[in-house]
């Protein structure tokens, strides 16, 4: 159950930054990250290892479907930017994205090269160094205000346009892989919502 990578920050961390890092290009690295999963993960992670499984880490074939799906070149069959869902005009790099951009400033954190901001890997990178920020606290207020702060990011940010993504993702993808990515992703971020109005 989803439930139960909840239980710990750490576990919480973790599938953040593995979300995070699927949602990159696939690099040679991708096969590893599968084997991670299948290895180190197992056992902590149950539902992870249902949905992304690791059967369809060809990387050609996971090349050619992320191009498709997040690079065009004619059209964004799935758009990993949440200011396309949130802008009145689906533009990139709208007010949604500059606002996202200044909580990364205020934190401490400047983004490098050209990623976007409002990018779906950069978004849960950020909540993932929030909890290890939280993690890392000495004392109670410090903890706190970490977890508010992942409450806010994902409540005024990724859970406003993430289901949408994730919907379009599925519908569209045609490896396996990104087809349960999209539902891994989904159903982990409405259980991370239910866990944090709880």
């Amino acid at each position: 159950m989803i439930q139960d990578i909840l239980k710990t920050n750490t576990n919480r961390a973790y599938v953040y930054k593995i979300l995070s890092e699927f949602y990159n290009s696939p690099q040679e690295n991708v096969t590893e990250l599968g084997t991670v999963l299948k290895t180190k993960a197992e056992s902590l992670y149950p539902q992870l290892i249902i949905h992304i499984n690791g059967h369809n880490f060809e990387r050609n074939s996971l090349l050619l479907d992320f191009s498709r799906l997040f690079l065009g070149p004619f059209k964004l069959l799935s758009p990993p930017y949440g200011s396309l869902y949130l802008e009145k005009n689906s533009q990139i790099m709208g007010e949604s994205t500059m606002d996202a951009l200044k909580i990364y400033w205020k934190n401490g954190l400047q983004i490098e090269g050209n990623r976007i901001p409002d990018h779906i890997s950069v978004e849960l990178e950020f909540i993932y160094f929030l909890i290890i920020k939280e993690i890392e606290s000495d004392d109670d207020e410090d903890m706190n205000t970490f977890r508010d702060k992942q409450k806010i990011f994902l409540k005024q940010h990724l859970a406003r346009w993430v289901f949408s993504f994730t919907k379009s993702l599925s519908e569209n993808a045609k490896t396996e892989f990104y087809k349960n990515l999209a539902h891994f992703t989904r159903d982990f971020i409405k259980a991370e919502i239910t866990w944090m109005n709880e």
